[in-house]
């Protein structure tokens, strides 16, 4: 009965009655074999909702096997046999567990059914191509709508160079004005004149038309999308964000596409993936992938007019579910943090970080240089268990290779399962660390990680440096279910600490880095959420907490390596991490890491019980909160994912309001920043904030108060005592700072 259906009412049946190879999907052939049985088995049933879960009942049931169950669930089809609600299967949802909350919404829809339901619409648009003689009547007409959708389409992902080719905006439900933006822009002229086929006004026009107050600016992930106005100087507004809005009420990853929401919340079908298949089958592109440039405004203004309208709809249905009485607090989060971000965060993507070739080059031949000895090491340990026969005869290789290749998945899997007997189905690193180590684990690992680092600091990079020298990463608000800002194209937040890795990225003639970090921001965190007296003690003392927990485990005289096992375990209680963890990052008995623990919490008894607290939330069914607004939920909670989800719960609030506190700080010292210092922030790395100024500016005097905003700030938000350090460095050379 959760879901509205009582389960005595409901007749179960499989869309194939034999089971397919383990680990293959079942061929078309089957699913046409049973479909006759399947329709006349249901037909028998006289049932007026019939839910299709997964590809093979959807298939089956629509009589079109080009469905794809994660572009079709949640959307209703009208059959004879009744109405078909499409959903995942449950074993995908076990496999991904963070579908649960829509897979249970789509139930529920189904459900409605029952009691007179309608199929969910958005209606058909309507839309208007904006000429020389309309703009001006359809701008004052748009100019006093309360709300306005809009959405553009461009030919690729960087605002800098590729071009803006259609905006569309959306003034009521299902009507829709299209502007035409296709013409390249000539970089000779003055931006805000290039040439256009409505005229040299037309741009004067268009920055008067999105600058101007009066309607509230609707978009869906409106960061990238106003960002190619502000290539123009042209100040286009973010009021609301659909997107950021759905992520207040659904943290997963994954769950926020525009075409997935529309068919969510408006059952709209998926129009994006048939503008794309009608611009294959006419020729105009190959895939999904190649620039919207090459498709043609018969194709492309349609379907950008459609975005326009579903997002002003959307935003309407959002605002419902996000005002309600269970979601307070959700608001808040959404106006005061994160629609603020989505404009501070497009200026630190428009500045980037310099890039040093020189260094660039110098990393790629040491590493290159690196990992070719790592592989070598490698083929020492896997030469006597590699025998291409009998890899070609298990494994069904067309070609027989000679030499291991350890960049090949196939080949490490058939080393680590079929020859060395370790139970996995993945050789990705996580799958690696979590066996027990040995020399060709720890070769694997090594040689993997190494060749991350070309692939992600070395070549990505060297394919992303920019006209102006610099890379320009995209940061994602909604990137992680604990809040925590992530960025990529490059991952500028995940950079190795190896000088010849972070030494790439230095400040250009003339500038200067600097970096504020928080000092152990997440422990501090944990002792004003926890209340201990322990930690509060040590850090309003200023006390050093690794000397005071190494004390406390080892006694006074203890070692260096002693004081790194502490830190280690300092943080690693922050993040949820137990006995196995420390177990295995200093190979110590595993009696002896659970010892440590049970000695930490005897210390900080306080901390133990809030942390038990938050592994009990999952098991309980438990929102957690942050002061900042944010929540975890945790929808599906099973034997398998019980231990990282409480891991994950641990971890939640402490990394959460870390991240917030420095996103927030930036936001708030940024003006000041800028029109005092002429400073930029050109990175945030967690609890850090990267920040280049003028190397012959006022370094003291902008130190000195960046360090105020971010120390005031946890006393703001948090309302503790408890100081909140922060520490300053700075260098040329991102890994060359100096306190």
């Amino acid at each position: 009965m959760k879901v509205g259906i009582d389960e005595g009412q409901v007749y179960f049946t499989n869309a194939l009655r034999c089971r397919p190879p383990i680990g293959q999907a079942p061929p078309r052939e089957a699913i046409e074999a049973c479909r006759s049985r399947l329709l006349s088995e249901v037909g028998s049933t006289q049932r007026r909702v019939v839910i299709a879960l997964g590809n093979s009942a959807v298939r089956s049931l629509l009589n079109n096997h080009s469905l794809k169950i994660t572009a079709e669930r949640g959307k209703a089809f009208p059959s004879e046999r009744g109405v078909v609600v499409a959903a995942l299967h449950p074993a995908a949802v076990l496999r991904a567990f963070g579908e649960y909350p829509r897979f249970l919404a789509d139930l529920r829809y189904a459900a409605g059914f029952l009691d007179g339901q309608q199929i969910k619409s958005p209606g058909t648009t309507r839309w208007d191509l904006v000429t020389p003689f309309n703009i001006h009547r359809v701008v004052d007409v748009l100019l006093k709508q309360p709300h306005l959708g809009a959405d553009v389409e461009t030919g690729g992902f960087n605002p800098r160079s590729d071009l803006l080719l259609v905006l569309s905006v959306a003034w009521t439900t299902n009507r829709v004005a299209v502007f035409p933006m296709h013409h390249p822009l000539d970089r000779e002229r003055n931006l805000l004149e290039p040439y256009h086929p409505l005229g040299h006004s037309f741009w004067k026009l268009i920055r008067y038309f999105l600058e101007a107050q009066g309607p509230r600016w609707i978009w869906h992930n409106g960061k990238f999308d106003t960002a190619f106005f502000h290539t123009l100087g042209i100040d286009a507004r973010v009021d609301e964000d659909c997107m950021l809005m759905h992520y207040t009420l659904n943290e997963q990853r994954g769950t926020h596409d525009l075409a997935q929401l529309g068919g969510d919340y408006l059952g709209a079908p998926n129009w994006k993936d048939a503008m794309a298949q009608e611009a294959i089958a006419k020729g105009y592109i190959k895939s999904k992938q190649e620039s919207f440039a090459k498709i043609p405004p018969s194709i492309l203004y349609p379907y950008n007019a459609r975005d326009a309208d579903v997002t002003l709809q959307l935003f309407h249905e959002l605002k419902k579910v996000i005002t309600k009485r269970r979601n307070l607090g959700l608001p808040k989060l959404y106006e005061h943090l994160l629609i603020p971000s989505s404009k501070f965060l497009q200026e630190v993507e428009h500045t980037g970080m310099w890039v040093s070739t020189e260094y660039l080059d110098q990393a790629d031949e040491v590493y290159q240089a690196r990992a070719e000895a790592e592989r070598y090491d490698i083929l020492k340990v896997v030469e006597p268990l590699w025998d291409p026969q009998v890899y070609a005869k298990t494994t069904g290789a067309v070609k027989v290779p000679l030499v291991f290749n350890p960049g090949s998945p196939k080949q490490k899997l058939y080393i680590l399962r079929d020859v060395l007997g370790h139970r996995i189905v993945n050789t990705r690193a996580a799958t690696l660390e979590a066996l027990p180590k040995n020399d060709l684990v720890d070769a694997l690992m090594k040689w993997m990680k190494t060749n991350k680092v070309i692939t992600t600091y070395i070549r990505g990079v060297q394919e992303r440096i920019d006209e102006d020298g610099r890379v320009h990463a995209t940061y994602l608000i909604h990137g992680t279910t604990t809040g925590r800002l992530s960025s990529r194209n490059p991952n500028m937040q995940n950079v190795p600490r190896d000088p010849y890795v972070r030494n790439i990225f230095q400040a250009p003639e003339g500038r200067i880095l600097v970096e504020l970090d928080y000092s152990q921001v997440e422990l501090r965190v944990l002792a004003v959420f926890s209340d201990d007296a322990f930690l509060k003690s040590v850090y309003r003392e200023g006390r050093d907490l690794h000397d005071e927990v190494s004390t406390a485990l080892f006694g006074p005289n203890f070692s260096s390596e002693q004081r790194i096992r502490a830190k280690f375990l300092n943080f690693g209680i922050a993040y949820g991490r137990g006995p196995k963890s420390i177990h295995e990052e200093f190979g110590m008995p595993i009696e002896e890491a659970s010892k440590m623990i049970r000695d930490w919490f005897r210390r900080a008894p306080q901390a133990a019980s809030y942390i038990d607290e938050c592994r009990r939330a999952p098991i309980e069914g438990r929102q957690l909160k942050t002061p900042f607004g944010r929540r975890r939920r945790f929808t599906l909670v099973t034997r398998n994912n019980l231990v990282p989800i409480q891991n994950e719960a641990v971890n939640f609030a402490i990394q959460s309001t870390a991240s917030d506190l420095t996103l927030l700080s930036a936001i708030r010292m940024r003006d000041r920043l800028v029109n005092k210092w002429e400073a930029h922030v050109t990175n945030l790395v967690h609890d850090s904030i990267l920040v280049e100024a003028p190397e012959d500016g006022d370094l003291d005097g902008m130190i000195a108060y960046a360090k105020e905003v971010m120390q005031q700030l946890p006393t703001t938000i948090l309302h503790t005592d408890v100081p909140f350090e922060v520490d300053a460095k700075v260098g040329k050379k991102w890994g060359d700072f100096k306190g």
